[in-house]
């Protein structure tokens, strides 16, 4: 019978376990962001998980809005889906906004748990949005908690799917 081993972070993406150089590629280390001097110092596991987050942001789903509404997203739903149709202005527009992004994260990020959204838009910029994003992460068995500030380019631009 195998041995259970307490893991000391988080399991580590299949894709960042390809290019693992040395050590352990199956775990990531944790510690709670610490503020060095002016830098925040974010753990292995923190800067895994905000990396995921900022592909997963600036990615596109070819999926229409009105199509991911009626099923369960899958890998080939990967990324936001086009959202230059909703209006900033408007508050249900932006509440489906914060909706459609935190169902997102929540769908393929599955280290993060409890996920809360708030959304920004940046000045000068139609469809990109600066996301404020705080959850927890499950560390020696206790939830710990995380918070992510990243932008989102409204066509994808940047990174590719």
């Amino acid at each position: 019978m195998g041995t259970l081993n307490h893991v000391l972070g988080g399991r580590v993406p299949l894709f960042e376990r390809f290019h693992a150089r040395g050590g352990d590629a199956s775990v990531l280390a944790w510690h709670g962001a610490r503020q060095d001097g002016t830098e925040v110092n974010l753990s292995p596991l923190e800067c895994s998980i905000e990396q995921e987050l900022t592909r997963l942001l600036n990615t596109r789903c070819a999926c229409p809005l009105a199509v991911l509404a009626t099923r369960e997203r899958s890998v080939i739903d990967y990324g936001l889906p086009d959202y230059s149709a909703l209006c900033s202005g408007s508050s249900a527009d932006r509440a489906r906004l914060v909706s459609l992004v935190r169902d997102t994260i929540v769908a393929f990020e599955p280290r993060l748990r409890q996920v809360e959204v708030e959304i920004a838009l940046l000045p000068n910029c139609r469809h990109a949005l600066q996301v404020g994003i705080r959850g927890a992460v499950l560390v020696n068995g206790r939830l710990e908690p995380v918070r992510f500030n990243l932008s989102a380019n409204g066509d994808g631009a940047g990174l590719a799917a």
